[in-house]
């Protein structure tokens, strides 16, 4: 990756299963900006990361030596501030209103992948989830999918990827991921086309763990 013009030097602290750490890895890659990777062992982590980053979270990065952490922030805090790379939020006053909705809409999203889940990452569920709890999905995924026909795609703003995409993506892939293999669920639908687009990325493949 190419380094910032700016000559700043980021590091960034990451475990590579963390969605909310995948969306600052897709930042960071999607801008090309040149940084340190530490993964973090999140089950035994380093007595010095809270005293140096202020908290015990990943993602966590430092730009110059100055921290600064939660995912959304942080994506956001890149593309501000290194402007010479590609840009996260379009410019069109009404494109960058669409990439924020659907930044608000994230909390449905993930709560419905949850509740698709049975409740966590530990993947109890068995058996395919309730007529309910599919439609509470498909009602969240529906907006997405809507928001890719409106905008042309094949990413859910246009034809680049956005912050909508770094902010909602890691959390669609996994859900998908989970839903198939643990509930027999294939949560793909129209999203199949919006997956196969990020999945030609470079960017997406070398951070989807």
């Amino acid at each position: 990756m190419r380094a910032p013009a700016s000559g700043a030097q980021i590091t960034f602290f990451t475990h590579g299963l963390c969605p909310y750490a995948q969306r600052v890895a897709l930042a960071l890659n999607l801008k090309g900006l040149a940084h340190e990777l530490i993964e973090i062992d999140l089950s035994n982590k380093p007595s010095w990361y809270a005293q140096r980053l202020g908290t015990s979270l990943v993602p966590a990065i430092e730009i110059d030596g100055s921290p600064f952490t939660e995912s959304l922030d942080i994506c956001r805090l890149v593309d501000d501030r290194f402007t010479e790379a590609p840009a996260l939020l379009p410019k069109d006053k009404e494109l960058r209103k669409a990439v924020e909705a659907l930044i608000m809409h994230g909390p449905r999203l993930e709560s419905a992948g949850w509740r698709l889940l049975g409740g966590s990452w530990s993947f109890p569920r068995k058996s395919r989830p309730s007529d309910a709890v599919r439609r509470g999905w498909e009602g969240a995924v529906d907006t997405l999918t809507t928001s890719v026909r409106q905008h042309g795609g094949p990413f859910l703003v246009g034809d680049s990827p956005t912050l909508a995409d770094v902010a909602l993506a890691p959390f669609i892939a996994r859900f998908e991921l989970a839903a198939s293999v643990c509930c027999s669920y294939d949560t793909t639908g129209e999203l199949r086309e919006y997956l196969d687009a990020l999945e030609a990325l470079d960017a997406w493949r070398a951070t989807f763990p």
